[in-house]
């Protein structure tokens, strides 16, 4: 029990230590009465902690010991329907940025989260895609642009959507 209490309050720590230094528009910092169902800490392992908060509008996991993902608690599922639905809804949308500035976000963010982006970019190879979707007139471009920094199997992704949030 003291460890599920203690892992509880590193996450929450970490949840708003990052909310803060990437500037998520949050009312509050978060706390044990924003955890929604389906949050949960993993089991005791030596050398790190995982499981997830749910709170009403973000999903925030763990793994290795620190924050391994995050995105809008309502875009979290792959399933064709859900993708399908989510391609309207951004179809609906115009792109305000392109990939440079899609690129230029997310490096601000990285920057204010303490990642050295010199090494990262020396490391890794960056790709940049723009989503682009389906409908009755042909392909557009979504407003969803995904960042990849990737070396040797390993991979760094950050999306972006129009509405300012990003899910890595």
């Amino acid at each position: 029990m003291a460890y599920k209490y203690v892992a509880m309050a590193l996450m929450l720590a970490e949840v708003n230590s990052f909310n803060g230094k990437i500037g998520l528009p949050v009312d509050h910092p978060v706390t044990e009465r924003d955890v929604q169902a389906g949050s949960h800490v993993g089991p005791p392992n030596t050398n790190d902690f995982s499981g997830s908060i749910v709170t009403e509008k973000y999903f925030y996991g763990f793994g290795w010991g620190h924050l391994a993902n995050f995105h809008r608690d309502d875009f979290k599922s792959d399933s064709d329907a859900t993708v399908k639905e989510r391609n309207v809804k951004l179809s609906k949308l115009t792109s305000l940025i392109d990939t440079n500035g899609a690129y230029q976000l997310a490096t601000d963010w990285l920057n204010a989260m303490g990642v050295d982006l010199k090494l990262l970019e020396e490391k890794y190879k960056l790709n940049i895609v723009q989503w682009r979707y389906y409908h009755a007139r042909g392909w557009s471009a979504a407003p969803r642009c995904c960042l990849s920094f990737r070396s040797n199997g390993e991979a760094l992704h950050l999306n972006h959507h129009e509405d300012g949030v990003i899910w890595p």
